[in-house]
């Protein structure tokens, strides 16, 4: 049984590396857990390890580009729950592709993923964040000023989901509810390192700081950012690239 006394997380992409170091921490700290994901075998599993602790837990397969089943998602975790608390954004995607070589397919299917996911994501919650004076964290690639060859598609989402945080944060600053990002560089998931393969140690060589993060590390930048300690900050967005945006 659930309390309705106890917080609530919400995490989208919650089977990825990011995303599921976020739903162990947050259970850790006594969360009650909605955990979002398209991958219905790698939630299920993610939901009987977190079960086994006290947490409650709702899983829930979905597509972040697909508004109304986002929103039926809603409507049960207020039936639940009453609040969401927190709200972590680690939905995304990408791969290489240069400009000229990509078809509109592909430029949609990352910009709606990415941009049009973060939007829904936030909308689909706004009620449920404005019942607990509650946080969204969106997780966006270190791309969003600085970009990078054959991810145009990637780079111009990412840029807008940096800018609709903002856009969020002073426009919902008058409801109590704060929207922060963090910006992850080079960090040892398995989207990484399938995305990269042996360009992986290229890329860490490049990082001053002369290491990847972990999943875990980022996601207690995301813990911070959604607790009480960080409880004046809004439209923020935190980098944690080891340096590398300084080159």
């Amino acid at each position: 049984m659930h309390s309705k006394s106890k917080k609530v997380a919400a995490i989208a992409g919650a089977t990825g590396g990011i995303g599921s170091s976020c739903a162990r921490l947050f259970a850790l700290n006594g969360f009650d857990l909605v955990i979002m994901g398209r991958n219905e075998q790698r939630l299920k599993d993610l939901e009987v390890e977190l079960s086994e602790s006290s947490t409650n837990v709702i899983s829930a397969t979905v597509d972040v580009r697909d508004l109304e089943a986002l929103m039926h998602i809603g409507q049960y975790v207020k039936q639940e729950h009453g609040k969401v608390d927190v709200l972590v954004n680690c939905a995304g995607g990408q791969f290489f592709q240069m400009a000229k070589d990509m078809n509109e397919h592909g430029w949609r299917a990352v910009l709606e993923t990415n941009l049009f996911g973060a939007f829904y994501l936030a909308k689909s919650f706004f009620e449920l964040l404005l019942a607990s004076h509650g946080s969204i964290v969106n997780v966006v690639a270190n791309i969003y000023d600085k970009p990078a060859m054959g991810l145009s598609h990637s780079s111009a989402a990412r840029a807008g989901v940096v800018n609709l945080t903002k856009a969020l944060a002073l426009e919902w600053a008058r409801y109590g509810i704060r929207v922060n990002a963090v910006s992850p560089g080079v960090t040892l998931t398995d989207g990484l390192k399938a995305m990269t393969g042996a360009n992986i140690q290229d890329l860490i060589s490049r990082v001053p700081l002369g290491r990847a993060a972990s999943a875990d590390e980022i996601a207690r930048i995301i813990y911070f950012l959604a607790s009480d300690a960080a409880a004046y900050i809004t439209g923020a967005v935190v980098v944690a690239d080891g340096g590398l945006g300084l080159l």
